[in-house]
């Protein structure tokens, strides 16, 4: 009997609600979750190792919620979202680090300055969150491994680059 590399069974939840709230002048509140169960039923271990296999099942956080807020009072609008990521793994570049779960925050602020005109201001990841460091193989000297890294390679689910700010001018033709 012969058994595939891998044999892999994926089950995703996604859950949304949406909410328009008229009293408050909101525009909508939006709220999603998201469960992504991933797993290596069987494997060929003479194929695929077991760091892949842990990769596979959590390289990408097995949960994720956003709350998104979209409000707009006559020309002024403001859009928040605040995105959650729980814990990740890299077993196959990091073996045995668990990277912490994670809130960021991203807001825009726009105005109407005439029909077709938006200016903006905003920022992606405003509160400045950053992945864990690296915990090991790190050098005293430096704090980072030989190549210089001090955060995961990919930035886990967010990135490694902390905050981004942004000014905007829309215009529609």
């Amino acid at each position: 009997m012969s058994v595939a590399p891998l044999d892999r069974q994926q089950r995703f939840v996604r859950l949304a609600a949406v909410l328009r709230a008229e009293m408050l002048r909101m525009d909508r509140l939006v709220s999603e979750a998201e469960a992504d169960l991933t797993r290596a039923a069987r494997f060929d271990p003479t194929v695929i190792n077991r760091a892949r296999i842990i990769d596979i099942q959590h390289y990408a956080p097995n949960h994720r919620a956003n709350l998104n807020l979209d409000y707009r009072i006559g020309k002024f609008a403001a859009v928040a979202h605040e995105n959650y990521y729980s814990t990740f793994r890299d077993e196959n570049d990091y073996p045995g680090q668990l990277f912490s779960a994670n809130w960021t925050t991203d807001l825009d602020l726009g105005y109407d300055v005439w029909k077709n005109v938006t200016v903006a201001v905003g920022g992606r990841n405003i509160f400045n969150a950053y992945p864990d460091k690296i915990a090991n193989g790190v050098y005293a000297t430096t704090g980072g491994l030989v190549d210089g890294e001090v955060y995961p390679r990919t930035g886990g689910p967010f990135g490694f680059n902390g905050a981004f700010f942004y000014a905007r001018f829309a215009a529609k033709f």
